[in-house]
Parts: structure tokens; sequence; C-alpha cells
């Protein structure tokens, strides 16, 4: 289970789109993928006109201070009348940076031209999080609507997407890969954007609403320095939890430490949501499986909202409450060594 705090770590799990939706026949064996994947084209330069499949809001989800769309487009000549896959086409997938809230959470990206850039500014697409994964891309499907066939291709930075009020359009450029060289793409969508959102992540769906006790001792953990992933300054430690052969029970924090520490300094964290040195986390519920700053407890999630954190010399104890006021206490003796993650382009 991934843990996200914002988009370095969110966006990054959420299926290219749900071809079930609008593929003809979901009950359709997905086809043996071929070895090596096939090309997505082997033109230079691909021009096609493209229609939208989803555009989401993820409003305070992502970089600091930042707003976030995600946008998915597919080869128009690849749907019918009713948006039904018929052929075999492409899919494009953007992360829109915005700096200003929207009037309503349902309107679209603010018009303008987005630069592909991984700075995290306002009116960028990102193209890769701090540890290069890709975050932006294109993709092929076949007629099925399965693309497991296909690499995922990243864009280079230093295209655009230009949001009019009767069109969007697109110019971009590929990086190549081991299977793909580089490509050009220059898209045209004229119809029109819907756009839903996501305000706050939902508690409900795992977390039991009783309030209840849970105490829990841990005898396996992990505390990754993901260095400054969020781009706050500090750097960002995931730790995760668990049992050895015992898969009841498992748990997660996100807690910040100064950006050039090499060890876990001993002392009280309390848990909030300012993302300062020496601070844990909150957490803000779970989608799509994903989420921080819990306990979990086979198929609950007590996501944890107040409390404080206890470390002393390789001793690690939370207590806190959840967000439906379970009182939430775990703990974990051993090793509490930081583990440098690895930047790793996903494919």
């Amino acid at each position: 289970m991934k843990k996200m705090f914002g988009l370095s770590l969110l966006l990054l799990s959420i299926l290219v789109i749900n071809f079930t939706s609008c593929s003809q026949s979901p009950d359709v064996a997905p086809p043996t993928p071929p070895t090596p994947p096939p090309p997505i084209t082997n033109d230079s330069v691909v021009k096609e006109t493209i229609i939208p499949l989803s555009s989401t809001y993820y409003a305070k989800r992502a970089i600091e201070g930042k707003l976030i769309y995600m946008m998915s487009f597919g080869s128009a000549n690849a749907f019918d009348e009713s948006d039904m896959i018929k052929d075999a086409g492409m899919l494009y997938r953007f992360i829109l940076v915005v700096a200003t809230e929207p009037t309503k959470p349902t309107d679209n990206p603010p018009m303008g031209t987005y630069k592909f850039s991984n700075s995290g500014d306002g009116m960028t697409i990102l193209t890769k999080d701090e540890y290069g994964e890709t975050l932006s891309y294109c993709s092929g499907f076949n007629a099925d609507g399965n693309a497991d066939s296909y690499d995922i291709i990243s864009f280079k930075d230093g295209g655009e997407l230009i949001i009019e009020a009767d069109k969007i359009t697109i110019k971009v450029t590929t990086e190549a890969s081991e299977h793909s060289k580089e490509v050009t793409y220059e898209l045209t969508c004229v119809r029109p954007l819907i756009t839903k959102y996501v305000l706050d992540l939902p508690y409900e769906k795992y977390e039991p609403n009783t309030p209840t006790n849970k105490e829990v001792t841990f005898t396996n953990a992990v505390f990754l320095n993901k260095k400054d992933a969020y781009r706050i300054g500090n750097s960002v430690i995931d730790a995760s939890f668990t049992n050895e052969g015992d898969n009841t029970h498992k748990a997660n924090i996100i807690f910040f430490l100064n950006q050039n520490a090499t060890t876990i300094q001993t002392g009280t964290y309390p848990i909030n949501g300012s993302s300062d040195i020496g601070t844990v986390f909150k957490s803000t519920g779970s989608t799509a499986g994903d989420a921080y700053t819990f306990l979990g407890e086979n198929e609950s999630m007590y996501f944890i909202v107040s409390g404080d954190v206890v470390i002393g010399d390789n001793s690690f104890t939370l207590q806190g409450k959840s967000y439906f006021g379970s009182d939430i206490k775990f703990a974990y003796q051993g090793a509490m060594d930081l583990v440098e993650t690895t930047p790793v382009i996903k494919k």
C-alpha cells in the first residue's frame, strides 16, 4: 500500500482510466502481452484529434500551496458515438498544477498556457516527481480497452498545453525509451471538459465509525527517508510497521526531520497538519486504497488525526485519536535506521 501526502506519492497511484466503463466488453479476457511491447507509433510527428475522458480536481492534496487537476484524453477515432471503445488508440494523461482555487470545485482548470515541467510552479504540467517517477504520460490501448501490452511513455519538459474557451491544444515531445523513439504529439480537443472533484479524502469507507480502543505491538519497522519529496524544505520520513508472519495489523506514519538528518532524533512528535520539523502529519483518510498515518486491522483502517509519537533509543510509541474517535496506541522496539530511497522511473 503506497502512502500519500501530495502529488509525489499521490498520483500517482491512480489508474490512467477505468476502461471497463467505456469498453465494449469488460468480460473479455485481456490478451497475452507481447514481448517486447509494440511501438506506439513509427512516426516522428503525430497529429490527432482527442476527446476528454476525465478531468478531476484535487483540492489541497498535492504540492504545498498548489492545487492539482488530473486530465486524461483518448484518440477520438478509437471511440464510437456513445464513447465506447471501438478500435485501438492512444491514452494521454496530464497532471496540471494551478496556484488559484476555483470558484466552484467543478470548474474546469483555468484557461491559459501550461508548460511541461517538474518545477511544481503554477500553470505547469508535472512530468516527473522528485524521484523520477513518471506523472504525465501517454500509452496505447487495444480495441478491448486493454493497455497492459504497451509502455508508459514520459514527456519531455518544454511542451505546452493551451486551454481556450472552445478548445484545448497540446504540443509535446516524448522521451525515447527502450521500445519507443522520440515522438512529437500535436493534439486538439474541441469537446468540453466535465470536471469532477475530490475535496477531501474519504474516511468512511475504511474506518469503523463506532469508537473503540486499539493497542498493537509491532516487531518490524522500515523508516524510509524520502528527503524533500514534498518540496517543503524538510526530510519526509515514511515509516511502516508490520508483524512477522501476521498480516492482521499494519501501520504507517509520515513525520518530518531536518533536511540534513541522518538519524531519527529522540523526543515527542505531535500529530498535526503543519509539516514542521519534529511533527507527524495527521491522516486525511484514504482513496484508491492509499493512505498515511493510520493503523490497519484486516480490512479496516483507523486514520490518526491527533496525539503524539514518542521516540526513544530504539523505541517508538504512538498514542492518538482516530477520525471517528477511537483511542489508538501502537509501539515498536528495535532498530530505527533511516533507509534512503533510490530514484526510480516507473514503467
